[in-house]
């Protein structure tokens, strides 16, 4: 079910964020994606220090997430070409296909260990960080 809400907002948005990303501000689609998903964990953060998190409250932000991922990365790639000279381009994409797929094999373990370690919530607030400082480099 995670993984459906996940994927679900590339499937049934995906084209039309790419439209809304090629007519608009890339920076700023940036910047409000990474505050939709800073203020969809930090939610789950308040709501879990009063109280045990619901599964339906984790999908929903969950699905949230997925929606400002949605419009970031695309946003991101329609970008990256600006950034880098031409012919670095495709070492860029190889860097970054890597990290991408080193992030899904090492990331389950990262979750795991902190998961022993610290509390859900903590855990989320360093998620609600991280969004906010790649806001405010974006900016």
């Amino acid at each position: 079910m995670a993984s459906l809400l996940g994927f679900l907002p590339y499937a049934v948005f995906g084209p039309a964020i790419g439209v809304l990303v090629d007519r608009h501000d890339r920076k700023k689609i940036m910047i409000g994606a990474d505050l939709i998903i800073a203020a969809a964990g930090s939610v789950l953060t308040i709501v879990a220090f009063y109280m045990e998190l619901p599964v339906w409250m984790v999908m929903i932000v969950l699905f949230i997430r997925s929606i400002g991922t949605a419009f970031h990365t695309p946003a991101l790639n329609a970008v990256t070409p600006l950034l880098v000279p031409e012919e670095q381009l495709t070492k860029c994409a190889g860097y970054s296909q890597s990290l991408q797929s080193i992030s899904y094999i090492v990331s389950p373990a990262v979750a795991a260990l902190l998961y022993s370690v610290w509390e859900l919530n903590a855990i989320i607030a360093i998620d609600v960080l991280g969004a906010v400082i790649a806001s405010i480099t974006v900016a």
